[in-house]
């Protein structure tokens, strides 16, 4: 199984890495420990995935996501990524 990325939120990605002026960029998701069910977004913008982060391609966005949360993302359908205040992927 894989990850899935509605056409809102592809748009919505490559429209941060166009305003960083580094539209070839990857989305690095992965999880870590907080909020109301025990695990919180963490999301960061790099040039290169990392050894092992698991690595999907949706048109012109690359997403990237490290071997552990993609356990607990494996079949995300990726509308929305919310950490603190800020959103990456459009929210519905």
């Amino acid at each position: 199984m894989a990850i899935t990325m509605t056409d809102r939120a592809k748009d919505k990605i490559q429209m941060f890495l166009n305003q960083r002026q580094t539209p070839s960029d990857y989305l690095r998701v992965g999880l870590r420990g907080g909020g109301c069910s025990g695990f919180m977004y963490d999301y960061e913008f790099i040039s290169a995935p990392v050894a092992n982060d698991k690595i999907f391609h949706f048109e012109d966005v690359k997403i990237c996501i490290d071997v552990k949360s993609y356990l607990f993302l494996n079949g995300v359908d990726g509308d929305r990524l919310r950490r603190g205040s800020s959103e990456v992927w459009a929210g519905v």
